[in-house]
C-alpha cells in the first residue's frame, strides 16, 4: 500500500465556517461555549501585507484565524476527523 502526502499549507484559510458550526452543534457544544466560539468569528477583519506595504482591512468570511490556540480544534472540526471511524465502520 501506498503513502498518501497531504498539503496543509493553506488549510486554516479556507475553512468554510458553516460547516465548522454544524460540527459543533452535532457534537453537543451549545450554551455559552457556542456563543463564544461563534463571537470570535462574527467580524474578522484581515488585511494583507505585500512588499512592505499592508492593505485596507476588510471582512473575512472564510478560514479561521492564524495562530489562535482554538484553530487546530476548529480545523478538526472542519476536517471530519471525528467521523473518520464512523466512515470506516460503514464499509
Amino acid at each position: 500500500m501506498g503513502t498518501v502526502d497531504v498539503d496543509f499549507t493553506k488549510t486554516f484559510d479556507y475553512l468554510v465556517r458553516d460547516v465548522i458550526w454544524y460540527k459543533l452543534i452535532k457534537y453537543g457544544v451549545r450554551g455559552k461555549m457556542w456563543d463564544i466560539i461563534k463571537s470570535m468569528y462574527e467580524h474578522v477583519r484581515s488585511s494583507v501585507k505585500y512588499n512592505n506595504e499592508t492593505s485596507d482591512d476588510f471582512s473575512c468570511c472564510l478560514g479561521v484565524r492564524q495562530g489562535e490556540s482554538f484553530s487546530p480544534f476548529l480545523f478538526s472540526m472542519h476536517m471530519y476527523l471525528n467521523d473518520v471511524e464512523e466512515h470506516f465502520i460503514s464499509f
